[in-house]
């Protein structure tokens, strides 16, 4: 073989040593790489309330701190997790009117835009940009079961999200554990629905006093959290929503915050409470609301109390006390042993809804809902009003007195605003008289009946609802449904049927009846998801 041959012959031998030396770096990057993606099998995933913003963030030691306000406190959950070796992601939270906080994701890619939360948007719409998100956490960052931990409304969006499970199938979501959710509604944002948004044009002078002594409250509630997202934290929105949702037998823990207490006097829907969420609520139990009408637990097969704590919601209510369902060292030690105790093999949260439980929760096949009829019971002029029944409540103004027969009736401050009392009429069998609280007696209480039999029954269709009233006789039925524009009335034909004339994903409907024997006008109300 000549030099040039063989010349030639070291330069080919050379060049393919080159490529197979680029290949062989290729393949070693490659596992290198491979070897240094991140893979969380089993993570828990934060999930803030309403009005909030999350960044996302990873369980890299980079983004200790980095979780946002909800979860990055020094007592708090996220720290508190991780110490116990706990792989934590947040969820991004991002409100109507930003994108949302810088993610911290050193170690892997972030999730997309749809994957974040709007923690002012509808339920079941956060509900499953969450499901997006359990899915790109199994594809891009090997999570096979999960832990939610959910601070307020964060837990109904989990809860929806685990309705919505086919977007993630492969990934078990082991439990569920609730900071101040309101599971069957919130008073607060009942009573903004109920006094119209706080416009206060109420026919009663005493309704006009009591939407008065709440307005406040009531346009910082709908300004800070949306109408939407009021509206579907009332009792009503989510008398109809709950049972539409499906949960398997994984344990499911209720914390509530019991900061705000009044003795001797029991709103069990709302009080105690922790400014917002009434323990009631946040543990998923039977209570009773405002007008005494009976509040059912949502239907959560291993719902479990995992106690009380004499906290507030959460920063906003900061002005009553500093320690919250998300700062308290107690709390989050709960909720790691919460999680540090569900079982790897025990049963999902996820599970596959059967036909029947698919039958059961499509509106064509749901059955009428009842809504129950109240109506406003004014001091006469004398002061007096009926004997009441036994789910009758009483709403007085300051500087007056309550009494039945010659007893007191013991009132507390209606959402802690001295201007008005509220107090229940049980064990009272005479009639009951109001003195003081100004010249005019009419203004200085009010009785809140309910009618516990019969009440008006309204199915939707569409676009189309269909309203009987048993237990009264109508001499006229008026139905006002909010749309655009404010409250529009809905015709009905002779058959109870009428059209609503807009289309919106939820609709609040009021409903009056004029009875024939005369006496006062009975109500009912309900927020509607089409």
């Amino acid at each position: 073989m000549s030099r040039a041959e063989r010349k030639r012959d070291r330069g080919r031998v050379a060049c393919l040593a080159a490529v197979l030396g680029a290949a062989a770096l290729a393949v070693l990057g490659f596992a290198a790489s491979a070897a240094a993606a991140p893979s969380y099998p089993e993570a828990v995933v934060l999930v803030s309330g309403f009005d909030t913003e999350t960044p996302f963030t990873t369980p890299d030691p980079a983004c200790n701190g980095k979780e946002g306000e909800a979860w990055d406190a020094p007592t708090g959950i996220a720290g508190r997790l991780k110490a116990a070796g706990k792989q934590v992601f947040t969820a991004p939270i991002h409100q109507s009117d930003s994108n949302g906080l810088p993610p911290c994701n050193p170690e892997g890619p972030a999730p997309p835009l749809s994957d974040y939360v709007d923690s002012n948007g509808e339920l079941d719409a956060n509900g499953q940009a969450l499901a997006g998100l359990l899915a790109f956490l199994r594809d891009e960052y090997g999570v096979r079961t999960v832990h939610l931990v959910a601070h307020s409304d964060g837990g109904l969006w989990s809860r929806s999200a685990i309705s919505q499970d086919a977007p993630y199938a492969g990934l078990s979501v082991l439990s569920l554990t609730t900071l101040g959710t309101p599971h069957t509604g919130s008073f607060v944002a009942d009573l903004a629905i109920e006094t119209e948004g706080g416009k206060c044009d109420f026919e009663e002078p005493l309704l006009q006093t009591v939407c008065r002594a709440v307005r406040f409250s009531v346009e910082v509630i709908i300004d800070d959290i949306g109408q939407t997202a009021t509206e579907e934290l009332t009792n009503d929105y989510l008398a109809t929503w709950n049972p539409r949702q499906t949960i398997g037998s994984c344990p499911v823990t209720g914390i509530a915050g019991t900061y705000v207490q009044v003795p001797y006097v029991h709103f069990s829907y709302y009080e105690p409470d922790d400014g917002l969420v009434g323990e009631a609520s946040a543990l998923n139990r039977s209570a009773y609301d405002l007008k005494l009408h009976e509040i059912l637990p949502a239907p959560i097969p291993s719902f479990r109390a995992g106690g009380a704590y004499p906290v507030v919601h959460g920063s906003s209510m900061s002005r009553l006390s500093g320690n919250t369902l998300l700062n308290t060292q107690e709390i989050s030690e709960k909720v790691t042993q919460v999680v540090s105790e569900a079982s790897p093999s025990g049963p999902a949260c996820n599970v596959a809804v059967s036909a029947s439980a698919s039958a059961a929760r499509s509106p064509a096949a749901r059955s009428p809902q009842r809504l129950p009829l109240s109506r406003l019971i004014v001091a006469g002029r004398r002061g007096r009003l009926p004997v009441p029944n036994r789910e009758d409540a009483a709403i007085v103004r300051a500087g007056a007195r309550l009494t039945c027969g010659s007893r007191p009736v013991k009132t507390a401050p209606l959402l802690g605003d001295r201007r008005l009392g509220i107090g229940h009429l049980f064990g009272c069998h005479r009639r009951l008289r109001v003195r003081g609280g100004g010249r005019n007696p009419r203004r200085a209480a009010l009785l809140i009946r309910r009618r516990s039999r019969g009440g008006a029954f309204l199915r939707l269709r569409g676009d189309r609802i269909h309203l009987r009233v048993r237990g009264v006789r109508p001499a006229s039925i008026r139905v006002l449904a909010s749309g655009r524009g404010g409250w529009r009335p809905v015709r009905l034909d002779r058959r109870g049927w009428g059209t609503l004339s807009h289309r919106a994903k939820r609709t609040a409907l009021r409903v009056r009846v004029a009875p024939r024997s005369g006496g006062r006008t009975w109500t009912a109300t309900a927020v509607l998801r089409h």
